[in-house]
């Protein structure tokens, strides 16, 4: 079994290259990431290595980094409480239905917690894998209850 921990700011471009793997898998056509984007995800996962309200989880196996999950916890200005928001989950082909997926969403609710969180929500994008995603959270107790719309400017859209 993978060892499940924090991300080293040392790892965040072999991270980088298994999210682009990710977004590939998830992108039509299967493009990638464009160098704009490869450099401010390398950025964000550096930050996550260290910030005290966001983080980034890696599974590592035979010395390499496997899987990943990023989330970040955010208070309200007048409300009370802490909500968790788990970012991205992933984990590389190969490495899927050994339980991965699953320690990984169990470490990052456990560091969620950890940061006093008491809501928790994940976001699941539309098109390929939707339905497996859906499933997946749902194993993990949480409920498909909301419909969230976003709106990119063209000038902020990382690709």
């Amino acid at each position: 079994m993978a060892d499940v921990r924090r991300l080293r700011v040392e790892e965040a471009e072999a991270t980088t290259n298994l999210w682009a793997a990710y977004a590939s898998e998830l992108a039509e056509p299967r493009d990638g990431l464009s160098d704009e984007s490869r450099s401010a995800i390398v950025e964000h996962l550096r930050a996550n290595s260290t910030h005290p309200q966001a983080t980034c989880l890696v599974a590592v196996e035979d010395g390499g980094i496997v899987g990943f999950a990023t989330a970040a916890t955010f208070t309200h200005p007048t409300l009370s409480g802490v909500l968790g928001e788990i970012e991205e989950i992933y984990v590389a082909p190969a490495h899927r239905r050994k339980g991965l997926g699953t320690a990984l969403a169990e470490a990052i609710l456990d560091w969620i917690d950890d940061q006093g969180g008491n809501v928790m929500k994940v976001r699941v994008g539309r098109g390929l894998g939707e339905p497996r995603a859906i499933a997946f959270w749902e194993s993990m107790g949480f409920e498909a209850d909301m419909v969230e719309c976003s709106l990119y400017p063209a000038a902020a859209r990382v690709r």
